[in-house]
């Protein structure tokens, strides 16, 4: 049984420079104590770092700070504090932990100096806030150990900081609400010499430790009013190095433990001197899971499952996870329609991440629930199989397909004969597409036949599904299927049948979302033959506002303008001048400059960068201005990058870029070889992605295969 405690007192400090962003490990935590802090058990902390000193001839307290002892030094040090902490600590009543959160996020890098050590102390404060919070009323491995009405002290090393040397910045600092370290006769900043020798100023924040109370306190009021945890002592000072000895020292002494063992921790030392509770990581996710836990007290299942779909809590919790797994284990529909929620949300590109993010959290809780189920295990082959779709992961598509073709046999177990032909339509038109990626167009036939007859049925001008499938199918999955008809149809060049089933998909889909994506496909259909379909681009101009404007907004609306590029650059008089095309490109160059790199390595900023190089080209050939010639190489190389963060066809389709480049390149300076060069490099690729055109000899003719919206 365990024991249980009316009281728990944190030792919080940081380790890793908070404020240093190249710096991979931040660290909030310490040492965590259940059971009285008083005189007594302090004092034992005091003489227990002391004589923990002696075999390495340490002065206490300056040595604690490890900062002149050389490793062996460091080592005996600790081994001698872990024996002499076991010795007392049971026999005083009390439990002693490490604790640690590690900061994942990466936010404040840009910021101008003096303002950025404002959002360094945020981080630190918010970090302090997530760790009281998580530890006390999330964490069962804590909550366990605490009594309901428990009191919750905390002892917080005071975040200092150096600034350079300079009255002026040390002025400039307190003008801030910064507290400067000053000489107490002349006033002047003190000098602080750091372990290289270097002069500093040192200042720290001026907050009170009644804001700290503050800020606990309405952690409590806003998620935890119905718990009766309440919180006692609050200090927060700096940790003094220069006293005499423990008696002396004006510090808790807690906290020397606590930046000795977040220390350890940080250097992933095997004996850390306590052992350590870990927290899952400090990110967005911190929240999800303390809402999630918050909703759970509540016994709002309701809510609880709403919030899982909007915001899921991240798999690192396993404490929640295995929750979780007990309740799917009584009740499964609620987890059914999360897994058709994840679906729905990967399938859209704004929401394709949180929907992968409860995808990972789903398959945690399946697989700690330690049972089999079929809906599962098909949810699963489903959202994986549309998944490696989306990045081009076509190796992976050809496992996965393996695993849903074993599945296929069990679906008449289901109960319900109409959600197996959802599945099966599903899964059957995510592999054809990913085939159709691949450009095996017979196979991708070959697998849309089970639910329609196939071959010449699709070039038939009154062509329709069985009744069977039209009255089964949800109106969104038929709609699939016709779409992905009339994609596979539009790669092979049939575009007057492609465009008869985009048409037919139109029909069958109510969203906004879904209607924007059939006409980006007809509008590619269209872009591809713009001699023969002006008439169609015209028309889906129409329907999609956005490429007769001057704005389309680049990550709300990606697709789009990948189109609107395509536009400009195969229907130019539609949209106006060489001027017009000058802007867009000016445009798009300001809008890459100030945006990540990250920010483009999803699909399709490489077919944008590389539209903007054609145009680029193109308008270098209209001008014979250079400027535009090294946009279209700047283009190249970006659309290039981004292809490259992709999976197999996306870095093939990098490779074409590359090529188109070179082409370009040798405009301008003839070097036939360094084109041929790349024709092989290609060759070479589609052989080993196992391509049906690897015996292609001419460049003309490997860019005349990678037709539609794969330009």
């Amino acid at each position: 049984m365990l024991d249980v405690y009316d009281q728990v007192h944190l030792f919080i400090d940081e380790s890793g420079n908070i404020q240093d962003d190249n710096d991979p490990v931040k660290l909030v935590g310490g040492v965590l104590l259940f059971g009285s802090y008083g005189k007594d058990v302090q004092n034992k902390i005091g003489k227990t770092l002391k004589n923990a000193l002696v075999p390495i001839q340490g002065s206490y307290p300056r040595d604690l700070h490890f900062s002149k002892l050389f490793r062996d030094q460091k080592n005996l040090f600790r081994e001698t504090l872990y024996t002499e902490l076991k010795q007392w600590k049971e026999a005083a009543g009390v439990e002693i932990y490490g604790i640690a959160v590690k900061h994942e996020e990466d936010v404040f890098s840009d910021a101008v100096p003096i303002l950025a050590e404002q959002s360094y102390d945020n981080r630190y404060f918010l970090m302090l806030g997530k760790l009281f919070e998580y530890s006390f009323f999330v964490s069962k491995r804590i909550t366990a150990k605490l009594a309901d009405d428990a009191v919750i002290h905390l002892y917080i090393a005071r975040r200092s900081f150096y600034i350079p040397p300079y009255t002026k910045v040390a002025d400039d600092y307190e003008k801030m609400g910064y507290f400067v370290f000053r000489n107490k006769k002349t006033h002047e900043p003190k000098i602080d010499i750091d372990a290289r020798g270097k002069r500093w100023f040192k200042v720290t924040a001026s907050i009170q430790e009644s804001d700290l109370r503050e800020m606990f306190q309405s952690i409590i009021d806003s998620r935890w009013k119905n718990n009766r945890k309440t919180i006692g002592t609050i200090r927060y000072e700096s940790i003094d190095y220069d006293a005499s000895n423990y008696r002396s020292a004006k510090t808790t002494q807690g906290l020397y433990l606590a930046d000795i063992q977040l220390a350890a921790y940080r250097n992933n030392v095997t004996k850390k001197v306590l052992k350590t509770i870990e927290l899952p990581l400090y990110n967005r996710k911190l929240e999800a899971a303390a809402e999630f836990k918050s909703l759970l007290d509540t016994g709002d299942t309701e809510a609880l499952f709403a919030h899982l779909a909007q915001d899921p809590i991240d798999p690192q919790h396993s404490e929640l996870i295995a929750v979780l797994a007990g309740i799917f284990c009584q009740t499964r529909e609620p987890f059914y329609r999360l897994f058709e929620s994840a679906r729905q949300q990967i399938g859209r590109s704004d929401r394709r991440e949180q929907g992968l993010e409860l995808f990972e959290l789903l398959n945690a809780v399946y697989r700690q629930s330690d049972t089999e189920d079929l809906y599962c295990d098909l949810y699963s082959v489903q959202i994986r199989l549309s998944r490696t779709t989306h990045i081009g992961n076509n190796f992976a598509a050809d496992h996965i397909w393996n695993e849903y073709l074993a599945l296929e046999n069990r679906l008449p177990e289901l109960d319900n004969a109409a959600t197996a032909m959802n599945f099966k339509a599903e899964c059957r038109c995510q592999r054809a597409v990913n085939l159709m990626d691949q450009f095996r167009y017979q196979e991708a036939e070959f697998v849309l036949s089970e639910i329609c007859e196939g071959g010449l049925f699709f070039r038939n001008s009154s062509a329709e599904f069985s009744e069977e499938w039209v009255n089964a199918l949800h109106p969104e999955r038929l709609g699939k299927c016709y779409s992905t008809v009339g994609q596979l149809l539009a790669f092979q060049g049939d575009r007057s049948h492609a465009e008869m089933w985009f048409r037919k998909a139109l029909t069958c889909f109510s969203s906004d979302e879904d209607r924007e994506r059939i006409w980006v496909y007809l509008g590619h259909l269209a872009a591809d033959a713009p001699e023969e379909c002006q008439t169609l681009f015209d028309e889906t101009v129409t329907y999609l506002n956005e490429l007769s404007g001057e704005v389309v907004h680049p990550f709300e609306k990606p697709f789009v303008l990948a189109l609107k590029l395509k536009g400009l650059y195969c229907f130019g008089n539609r949209f106006g001048n060489t001027a017009t095309k000058k802007q867009w490109i000016e445009d798009l160059t300001a809008m890459a400059e100030d945006c990540s790199p990250e920010s483009f390595q999803s699909h399709p900023w490489g077919m944008i960068f590389q539209m903007a190089a054609l145009i680029s080209a193109d308008i270098w050939r209209e001008t014979n201005d250079d400027y535009f010639a090294d946009y279209a190489d700047m283009f190249f190389d970006m659309a290039a990058e981004s292809f490259s963060c992709g999976k197999t066809l996306l870095k093939f389709l990098g490779e074409v870029c590359l090529l188109r480049k070179e082409m370009f390149l040798s405009e301008r300076s003839p070097e036939k070889a360094r084109v041929e060069r790349q024709v092989k490099k290609i060759q070479s690729q589609a052989a080993e992605m196992n391509l049906l055109f690897t015996d292609i000899k001419k460049k003309d003719v490997i860019l005349s295969m990678i037709r539609f919206n794969n330009w």
